[in-house]
């Protein structure tokens, strides 16, 4: 899978709209961390104040690791992606930036595996791809690739903040 593909309306607008306000809900729980990325640690071009998010980890080494993890079904129901064995599920949590802060470039894991990230809302910010390949962050968007294609993502300025959740699968 070398190509970057994007699903727009991956699920259908009642599922997305459940998904959208649980994952909006005051019952998500986030864990705030620095954004080192395992390829290139902080050679990251911004200001230190604006190098952080917030995660939530659902599912990593086989496990769920979260109740939130159940929310996935519509995802994991949808042929669109033909899941065999997921390695990891973690929501990302992106706060407004006054300017859009691109993270460093980086793969979640040293073997290939299929990277897919759903976007929750709508905003200015990005995935972008090393080979200069840029993806808006769309509402019920899903973008999935080959997990070795080296990847950033980005803040955003216009909303208060760029949610989206990360999958890496076989």
């Amino acid at each position: 899978m070398n190509d970057i593909e994007i699903i727009d309306n991956f699920l259908d607008s009642s599922e997305f709209e459940e998904l959208k306000t649980k994952m909006y809900s005051q019952h998500m729980l986030w864990s705030y961390s620095n954004i080192l990325t395992k390829d290139n640690f902080i050679d990251i071009i911004c200001n230190d104040l604006d190098n952080h998010i917030m995660t939530h980890l659902m599912y990593d080494q086989f496990c769920p690791l979260s109740d939130f993890f159940y929310w996935m079904k519509p995802i994991f129901d949808s042929a669109k992606m033909d899941i065999k064995s997921l390695v990891r599920v973690k929501a990302n949590l992106y706060l407004r930036t006054n300017e859009r802060i691109v993270h460093g470039y980086h793969t979640d894991y040293p073997f290939e595996c299929k990277t897919a990230i759903f976007s929750l809302n709508s905003n200015d910010g990005l995935t972008k791809f090393e080979n200069g390949q840029e993806v808006e962050s769309v509402e019920n968007r899903m973008v999935i690739f080959n997990g070795l294609l080296k990847h950033t993502g980005t803040t955003c300025t216009n909303q208060k903040t760029r949610m989206n959740i990360n999958f890496n699968y076989f």
